[in-house]
């Protein structure tokens, strides 16, 4: 049985500078299915299936992962900056979010092309594999669900509870930012998203500057 009293010992750190490999180096090896790092990493698959989520065909049109350990797994291999979007089955303002901004058709390859998107639900119910127990940093309490776990990182991470929120991190896992802007302005997410990566093409900054 392992505790994350380690955690708690540089809890302070994560929250102030986000050393996000230290965190994931001590919370993720006794946590959900162990992951290879080998080969056979490059076809690693959701621990939660995609199907479990869809409340309407707007998780179709980009590719997603529901895992952080996916998502991190791609963006070391592509490059890519990871966008996380912590959300809730339950969450009114998640649903308003998705389908007046995230998900909107002028977006899709903005998101797509230029980021690894990992959607993580903090009230997944689905528990996590493993024999190892695993326990909050936070609270002291046994941290049972993938929800919970991801619940435990976004409060570490962005040092709030509050969903919708949307976070980047580059292919290292360094954070980059979180979005605070109005969840029913496409264009305002969009410029948050384009000065938040650098190396996005030009296309889309000139759409963006039109």
């Amino acid at each position: 049985m392992k505790k994350l009293g380690k955690v708690s010992n540089i809890r302070s750190s994560v929250i102030g500078n986000h050393p996000f490999l230290v965190f994931l180096t001590t919370i993720i090896m006794v946590s959900c299915k162990e992951k290879q790092t080998d080969e056979s990493s490059k076809n690693i698959e959701s621990d939660t299936p995609k199907a479990e989520y869809l409340h309407s065909d707007l998780y179709e049109q980009i590719e997603i992962v529901f895992s952080f350990e996916e998502a991190q797994l791609k963006a070391q291999k592509s490059g890519k900056p990871i966008l996380t979007f912590f959300n809730s089955l339950a969450c009114v303002n998640c649903r308003e979010f998705e389908e007046k901004v995230f998900f909107a058709p002028e977006l899709n390859s903005l998101l797509s092309e230029n980021f690894v998107v990992a959607i993580l639900f903090v009230d997944d119910r689905k528990l996590l594999d493993g024999e190892e127990k695993l326990y909050s940093a936070i609270s002291g309490q046994e941290i049972k669900t993938i929800g919970q776990y991801n619940s435990e990182l976004q409060i570490l991470l962005t040092q709030t509870g509050q969903q919708p929120k949307i976070s980047v991190f580059d292919s290292t896992s360094n954070f980059l930012g979180s979005y605070n802007g109005k969840i029913d302005s496409i264009e305002a997410f969009k410029e948050w998203i384009i000065e938040t990566n650098p190396n996005i093409g030009d296309q889309f900054r000139i759409e963006l500057a039109k």
